[in-house]
């Protein structure tokens, strides 16, 4: 396989089904957060960061060395002509309170009283990049 090939998702099936060119910056473990800053924590994404991580992993469809939304936002400005652009983020938020709040004792309500504040980043974050892009 070739890099990043195994992660096939729908923008892969709805540029062959529509005729698309594409171009897939998608990072597995990326956050809201991880979108807009690559030194905010994601899950498994931005390795690489700090001295002595290891790089960012090999499923990148697409190098580079920004984060996504400024890549994003320099992509479309080379390629005004873009028909159709796919975000699906806020999943990789939600698995990190789930991981986090399963390792505690009392894993329903560190969920519970996390939840607010994880849908307000969301919101926040989504709203920028949103209105960024």
């Amino acid at each position: 396989m070739s890099k990043g090939e195994h992660f096939v998702g729908y923008p892969e099936i709805i540029a062959k089904n529509g005729g698309y060119s594409l171009t897939n910056i998608a990072c597995t473990g990326e956050t809201t957060g991880s979108f807009i800053d690559r030194k905010v924590r994601d899950n498994g994404c931005q390795r690489g960061v700090n001295p002595g991580e290891k790089p960012m992993h090999d499923n990148l469809k697409v190098q580079y060395e920004v984060n996504q939304l400024d890549f994003a936002v320099e992509f479309l400005k080379k390629n005004p002509d873009t028909q159709l652009i796919t975000l699906t983020i806020s999943g990789n938020d939600i698995l990190l309170i789930e991981n986090d709040c399963n390792a505690g004792s009392l894993p329903t309500v560190c969920k519970a009283s996390k939840a607010p504040g994880l849908i307000i980043d969301i919101a926040t974050n989504l709203t920028k990049i949103i209105n960024t892009i």
